[in-house]
């Protein structure tokens, strides 16, 4: 399987916390210029932020009970 499969539950609970902090924000920036898209742009700015999760600052999720993963 994908990376996913590789996370935590840590990595997981520090991923869900991002997205529901910044998911709302970032799909509506993605729909002001491609609303058909919109979906599959914050599907990937997330894959993004969980592929490079040891390297996202602390400070990018100020809802997170701990800070981003170290490996």
């Amino acid at each position: 399987m994908g990376q996913m499969s590789n996370g935590t539950a840590r990595d997981s609970a520090w991923f869900e916390a991002l997205f529901r902090q910044h998911g709302n924000h970032v799909l509506a920036y993605a729909s002001r210029p491609c609303p058909a898209e919109a979906d599959d742009v914050v599907a990937e700015v997330f894959a993004a932020a969980w592929k490079h999760r040891q390297t996202v600052p602390a400070e990018a999720c100020r809802g997170c009970t701990e800070p981003p993963p170290t490996r």
